[in-house]
């Protein structure tokens, strides 16, 4: 079932299991292991990679590959980091294609390919779909132990990166887009925490969303039914955003927010699969953990009124 599940469609920005066959018996590639897990869940991403991965995957830590210097969780990294990052990975030019997976359910694999995008990394970078759940599912190889950057032969020079500012929303912009609703804003958060029904696993946040924004649980743009999480096909995902308000057709710019930056990637990533040029498409990298920062006092709806802001 799984490999039906997989072989049902082709879709744009996110490589198919179906198209790697002889991908992990070649160095036809980097593969960057992007898992990780929430605080608190109990689960060592790190660990799990050395003990499982795909053959001559490295890690890839959004939490170290970031502005360690911002209080906020895993913002973008400079273009040091990240050119360090590729160089660790043994990414040495532009024509060696990214390949970005996770054992998390899409979620860290959708920011990495994110972070690299944002950085304005000139390689092609995939996201695998269904990750490792479904690579295992497959049969196909895994390895464990200690990591090796495998070599890989040079064609040319990496290009170094550079931030793509465009994809990019500070709290500023977003400040500004209250008055200029010039973008819509998409809310990746389940629905109970966007409504206010929940407190949000971060301490000390308040509860809600931001004025004017829309909701789209990440998970609903996913299809796990065969036990790995899967993108949707192209237009079922134009429907679930369509079905909660979200124009898709015209140029009008979508903003993706959510808890922290990781879960709105999932909705950007499946956005690019639908259709949406990425030029319409921007993150709010500081989103809730800055948005819902009580010491702001900035404007939020809390339909239920439960006064989680502490």
């Amino acid at each position: 079932m799984l490999g039906a599940a997989l072989a049902r469609r082709a879709t744009t920005g996110c490589r198919q299991l179906s198209l790697l066959s002889s991908a992990a018996d070649g160095p036809a590639g980097a593969y960057l292991d992007a898992s990780w897990h929430m605080p608190g869940s109990g689960r060592d991403a790190r660990a799990e990679f050395t003990a499982c991965r795909i053959p001559g995957a490295t890690f890839f830590d959004i939490d170290e590959i970031s502005d360690t210097t911002n209080p906020l969780p895993h913002m973008l990294p400079n273009a040091g980091q990240m050119d360090d990052a590729l160089d660790s990975a043994g990414v040495v030019d532009d024509e060696t294609e990214i390949t970005v997976y996770d054992n998390a359910g899409m979620l860290s694999s959708s920011r990495a390919w994110y972070t690299l995008t944002a950085l304005g990394v000139a390689n092609p970078v995939r996201i695998l779909d269904g990750g490792l759940a479904l690579w295992r599912a497959l049969g196909r190889p895994v390895e464990s132990g200690d990591a090796s950057v495998p070599g890989r032969p040079s064609v040319g020079k990496r290009s170094p990166c550079r931030l793509r500012r465009e994809l990019v929303r500070t709290l500023d912009d977003m400040k500004a887009n209250l008055v200029t609703r010039e973008a819509q804003v998409v809310d990746a958060r389940p629905a109970a925490r966007f409504l206010g029904q929940l407190k949000e696993p971060r301490p000390g946040l308040c509860s809600g969303h931001i004025p004017g924004s829309l909701n789209v649980p990440w998970t609903t743009i996913l299809d796990s039914s065969n036990g790995a999480a899967v993108f949707k096909p192209a237009e079922g995902i134009a429907k679930t955003f369509e079905d909660a308000g979200v124009r898709l057709d015209g140029d009008r710019g979508i903003i993706l927010t959510c808890g922290s930056g990781v879960t709105a990637s999932v909705l950007m990533a499946g956005l690019v699969v639908a259709g949406v040029e990425l030029e319409r498409l921007s993150l709010y990298d500081g989103s809730w953990s800055e948005w819902g920062d009580p010491t702001l006092r900035l404007p939020i709806i809390d339909p239920c009124g439960n006064g989680f802001c502490s």
